[in-house]
């Protein structure tokens, strides 16, 4: 009996979603949006969950971040943080900028410093995973990296890249 395989065509789909979330990282506005105990919100660390004390797992899931900040004021709740997260976390998590108005939480592209994905910055990560995978795509591992940057480089249309 014979396997059925998906195409390429819809083993790159499968591959680029795995690959956007793996660099989408929620950016913290009001907090309303965002899970603290499982969504990746938290840049400094990887994956971007935090590792949470005991007595938190007790609580459901369905903690959000805004339980985590001090209502009117834009600052964390030093008290909660230290109550449920150990030091190295409550760190990471004080780094973490908070905007002076009442703005929505955002999904941003950690690759890049803007925030804004770009196809360049998938591409790198990409190759890092691979490399951590210990495989290479198959443009990866045939071709040099002097090769691929003037590839990147060139002045051919960047849709036309993709087929190269």
């Amino acid at each position: 009996m014979a396997r059925s395989r998906p195409s390429w065509g819809w083993q790159s789909i499968l591959y680029g979603r795995q690959l956007l979330e793996r660099g989408l990282c929620w950016q913290i506005g009001n907090g309303q949006t965002v899970f603290a105990l499982n969504s990746k919100w938290i840049p400094c660390i990887h994956p971007g969950i935090p590792a949470y004390s005991p007595q938190v797992l007790s609580q459901e899931d369905g903690i959000k971040v805004a339980e985590l900040l001090v209502p009117g004021e834009g600052r964390w709740a030093d008290e909660k943080l230290d109550q449920w997260f150990d030091p190295a976390t409550c760190r990471d998590i004080r780094s973490i900028p908070l905007p002076r108005r009442d703005v929505e939480d955002k999904l941003v592209w950690h690759g890049t410093c803007d925030g804004i994905f770009s196809v360049k910055s998938a591409y790198h990560l990409a190759v890092l995973v691979d490399k951590q995978k210990g495989t290479l795509t198959p443009t990866v591992s045939l071709m040099g990296r002097r090769s691929r940057l003037r590839l990147w480089n060139s002045s051919i249309h960047p849709k036309l890249k993709v087929f190269l």
